[in-house]
């Protein structure tokens, strides 16, 4: 009878230990945040028209107040899309989706106001902190002339300036390099 018992006592730890490897191998290849899931692809179902519209209206009341965005409405600030985004944060109506840029920065001094929220970054964490991106899409960048549009994430790049520090650079700015690193990578 020991001996059956001796035997059973094996073959649960075997079981055991087989059954926890399984488990941990296929959690591994499961992410365990995953940004794309449960909202609907902005670029599929976004109306960056409508922001591009938006955004002319924001630098026409920017403008003439002085670049002052705590003298126009705040609802401009906000654009119907952000209800879509693959980043929970910007969910909520009370978060502005435009970087608005200030007239003392001289990285990208053109630039009146800017948004990412045409940048869906399709990131996933799997266990052990390892996490990958797949960005796809683009920002809006609005000048200071008025002219506003679309801009690729293969012309996003980012620049070290000195006495200002890292910031984004837009094809069509002062700092812009194509041999700038981009912004966004695959990894």
């Amino acid at each position: 009878m020991r001996k059956k018992t001796m035997i059973f006592v094996i073959l649960s730890v075997l079981i055991s230990l087989t059954s926890g490897i399984l488990w941990y191998r296929a959690g591994k290849g499961r992410p365990v945040l995953d940004t794309s899931q449960g909202v609907p692809n902005i670029l599929e179902a976004g109306n960056p028209d409508d922001a591009i519209k938006r955004g002319g209206i924001l630098i026409t009341e920017l403008s003439k107040h002085n670049w002052d965005p705590f003298k126009i409405e705040k609802s401009l600030m906000i654009l119907p899309d952000q209800s879509i985004s693959d980043i929970p944060e910007i969910r909520t109506s009370e978060i502005s989706n435009w970087c608005i840029v200030s007239l003392d920065d001289p990285a990208i001094p053109e630039v009146a106001i800017y948004t990412d929220l045409y940048v869906r970054r399709n990131l996933k964490v799997y266990k052990g902190d390892i996490g990958t991106a797949n960005p796809e899409g683009f920002y809006i960048v609005g000048f200071r002339d008025g002219k506003i549009g679309r801009v690729p994430l293969s012309e996003v790049r980012v620049a070290v300036i000195k006495g200002v520090g890292r910031r984004f650079v837009f094809s069509g700015t002062k700092f812009y390099n194509k041999n700038l690193p981009l912004a966004y990578k695959k990894s």
